[in-house]
């Protein structure tokens, strides 16, 4: 498993990002608009390597002593899954859902492109070289991100339906082809090492429709982000975004060369791919629902603590409180202060980062 050091490492490629309102970011890793996001993402690979979080990262040792992360398994059985989905769950609950393409995400891209390939009857080659590759990330720990292959809003406009499409076929060569295009707008390609691309994106090679895995550092990439989402420099005051700010954001390819081991031809659906990645978004949403009910009791157990102080000084009417509040069903209170103390666990890292611990929380989502 990378460190967090090796990926800071990977993303000075030479890729060239913009982000709006900010310019150009010569450096992901040390840009205001960016770092944060970049730590995030290099806690997530040292979490691996922490011993206190090894029993819920890492799956039991194989036939030769090996405990692989449960981030990179290619699932066989139930017990595989469960593993898998109790190491998604934890690790979303961190960011209260919010970081929801984590490497984790890209190899169940790569799963997916698999799924399809073999769905559509491919040939032994083309499913072997969907077979190396998803074995490539799950050796160096790679980060792929996911476009369905949509273009940009302008280019659906165009008169000639031919023209709306994100990317065209400049030509092909003995080692592979060279496109260009604008890609519509996608989760995390400034952080990502590469970017997979479907077959919505237009292009047909031999009459079937392509998909694309393309390294964000590659010459002729270039990556548009939206403004980023925290409105206030304070940490205090906006936990969430100035950490967890995923940069959506355009790719701009100008005759990008992709060698022929990672084109994959797909059907134009991309379903077999969005099942595995709605399995993940699943655990993203209920550490969502989890972290709003936390807050919400967090809230009413405060209010009704520090309120019924408030009423006895004014008006006496702490015994009516008191029996309110003894109408909550068994271990109503009890559950109100663990989930207060999940939401101030992830709230109260610093940007800097401290290690979490792995979270001791009523959790359903396994």
């Amino acid at each position: 498993m990378r460190t967090g050091g090796d990926y800071r490492k990977a993303l000075r490629d030479g890729r060239k990002v913009w982000v709006m309102g900010e310019g150009w970011v010569d450096d992901v890793t040390t840009h205001p608009a960016t770092r944060a996001m970049v730590e995030e993402y290099a806690l997530w690979y040292d979490r691996h390597l922490d011993p206190a979080w090894q029993e819920l990262l890492l799956a039991p040792p194989n036939a030769h002593g090996a405990r692989n992360p449960w981030a990179y398994v290619l699932p066989r059985s139930a017990d595989d899954l469960i593993g898998m989905g109790r190491s998604f769950a934890r690790t979303t609950f961190l960011s209260a859902g919010n970081i929801t393409h984590t490497p984790a995400y890209g190899n169940l891209i790569a799963m997916g492109v698999l799924t399809a390939a073999q769905t559509l009857g491919a040939s032994q080659e083309h499913i072997a070289e969907a077979i190396a590759y998803r074995e490539l990330i799950a050796r160096t720990g790679r980060f792929l991100t996911y476009c369905g292959g949509a273009p940009i809003i302008g280019q659906r406009m165009r008169q000639d339906p031919r023209d709306r499409v994100a990317l065209k076929l400049v030509r092909e060569k003995d080692a592979g082809v060279v496109i260009r295009g604008k890609l519509g707008m996608h989760t995390s390609p400034a952080y990502a090492e590469d970017v997979y691309v479907g077959a919505m994106c237009g292009i047909e090679i031999g009459g079937h429709r392509a998909s694309f895995i393309v390294p964000v550092g590659a010459p002729g990439v270039t990556t548009l982000c939206r403004k980023v989402a925290v409105r206030d420099a304070n940490p205090f005051v906006a936990p969430l975004s100035s950490r967890y700010d995923e940069l959506d954001g355009q790719m701009w390819l100008d005759d990008v060369f992709i060698p022929w081991e990672r084109v994959f031809f797909v059907d134009p659906s991309p379903e077999a791919i969005a099942r595995w990645l709605r399995w993940h978004h699943l655990y993203g949403w209920l550490s969502k629902a989890e972290f709003t009910l936390g807050v919400a009791l967090a809230l009413a157990d405060a209010m009704g603590s520090q309120g019924a102080r408030a009423d006895d000084r004014v008006s006496g009417r702490s015994d009516r409180r008191g029996a309110d509040r003894a109408q909550l069903p068994d271990g109503g209170r009890a559950r109100s202060r663990i989930h207060a103390r999940g939401v101030l666990l992830s709230l109260s890292r610093a940007s800097g980062g401290r290690r979490h611990r792995p979270p001791q929380v009523a959790s359903t989502n396994l």
